[in-house]
């Protein structure tokens, strides 16, 4: 430290992660120095100041022991934050960040390289997961921890395994895997229909109990989702814990920083007991109660009827045109697909905006667009076949009537 020579700082600059390099330092001169006079005399001339936080306007104190050469208290003090701490601590946060970017760079590489790319396995995988939630989302709701596990690790594996579904860059893989997703409730609703039909109920019963099987399906899927959600919020807390622990290691500014943004994590995911059973119930109840009388039941109920008895309003169609009975069936093509829209939107909007409710939130209605083209991905396929066969079958069977009628009246 001993010098001749009088260094005077003008200005100070911040340091780019390119600007510092570490290296071993290692010391080798010797100094023999006694008294506190020594270290001021002219040929050592080593001074020392003391820094004090504070308003440089407010506060001019002057600190250090050879006359003519005082600095100001609280400019030492930002001179040594400055060029220790705060510059410091932005060299690091830069080194930092730029090694996470790299690591993050070359994890979505990995991710990328190792997603499997056959849609004839992400079809298979969602047609599976479709019907086992059948039976794991009435469980979940019950309280079934493996449920509520089987669940989430599903969803988590799936999304980890195949690219995201995104229409713009396909739209037949998108039509292939969204049917396979809706798979098992179809099947579900289509098995409660026949068996419903087949023991004497009445179309009324058979609506009210496949709504009542959707409205807890979608139930229990919810309870799995929140149950999953509370899971990451006692870890969140747990790592805000384990930050408090390192604060007297921490610069006091990234500390300030890291806790808040953990903080605020926890609390945007957290909820009472109350309000989880709110949202859970409120699922259900929406869930069942438009499927009843809108879209999916409705439309399946007709569909049914036409397809295991298309002749059962011959007298009234026997007058029917050809042309009149195409339009008639796009008419209610197209009736059967909105009311399929219709009913998506309805809980898309409905479970938004009842979560919003419970938990005192800005509501998010965000995704609606998907909502509805997965909507009439669907309803086509399901609607277009039953309709198209009752149609020709009524008509078919109306010509022959006609042409008997004919006969008749020549003979």
């Amino acid at each position: 430290m001993a010098s001749n020579n009088e260094y005077k700082v003008q200005s100070f600059t911040r340091f780019d992660a390119s600007d510092v390099s570490i290296s071993s330092l290692k010391v080798n001169k010797n100094f023999f120095l006694e008294g506190s006079g020594s270290l001021i005399s002219s040929d050592i001339n080593v001074d020392r100041f003391i820094g004090i936080q504070g308003n440089y306007l407010i506060s001019q104190s002057q600190t250090g022991q050879i006359s003519g050469e005082e600095q100001y208290s609280v400019l030492v003090y930002n001179s040594i934050k400055q060029l220790y701490y705060t510059n410091k601590s932005t060299v690091l946060n830069e080194q930092y960040n730029s090694q996470v970017k790299q690591l993050q760079d070359a994890d979505i590489e990995l991710s990328k390289s190792m997603k499997n790319f056959s849609l004839l396995d992400a079809v298979q995988d969602d047609v599976e997961h479709s019907f086992a939630d059948l039976i794991y989302q009435p469980a979940a709701l019950l309280g079934h921890k493996g449920a509520m596990e089987k669940i989430t690790t599903g969803q988590q594996t799936t999304a980890e395994m195949y690219p995201e579904m995104d229409f713009s860059k396909g739209g037949w893989e998108y039509f292939a895997r969204t049917s396979a997703q809706q798979s098992g409730v179809l099947a579900l609703a289509i098995a409660t229909q026949g068996m419903g039909t087949a023991v004497g109920l009445t179309e009324g019963a058979i609506a009210t109990a496949t709504a009542g099987m959707f409205g807890v399906g979608a139930a229990g899927g919810k309870r799995a989702e929140l149950e999953a959600q509370l899971q990451n919020v006692d870890a969140t807390h747990q790592a805000i814990l384990e930050l408090e622990s390192m604060k007297d290691e921490m610069d006091p500014e990234q500390f300030k920083k890291a806790r808040l943004a953990l903080v605020k994590a926890r609390d945007d995911n957290n909820m009472s007991n109350t309000q989880k059973w709110g949202i859970i119930a409120s699922t259900g109840i929406i869930e069942g109660t438009v499927t009843r009388f809108l879209g999916t039941i409705p439309n399946l109920s007709k569909t049914w009827k036409a397809v295991m008895n298309p002749l059962d309003d011959i007298p009234g169609l026997i007058a029917r045109k050809n042309l009149q009975a195409t339009g008639s069936a796009l008419f209610q093509f197209g009736k059967n697909v909105g009311g399929e829209i219709l009913e998506e939107e309805l809980i898309h909007f409905g479970t938004a905006g009842a979560e919003a409710a419970w938990l005192g939130k800005e509501v998010d209605f965000s995704g609606w667009q998907d909502v509805a083209l997965s909507a009439i991905m669907v309803a086509g396929p399901m609607n277009g076949p039953g309709i198209a066969y009752s149609t020709y079958a009524q008509q078919v069977a109306t010509n022959l009537c006609v042409m008997h009628i004919i006969i008749l009246r020549v003979i």
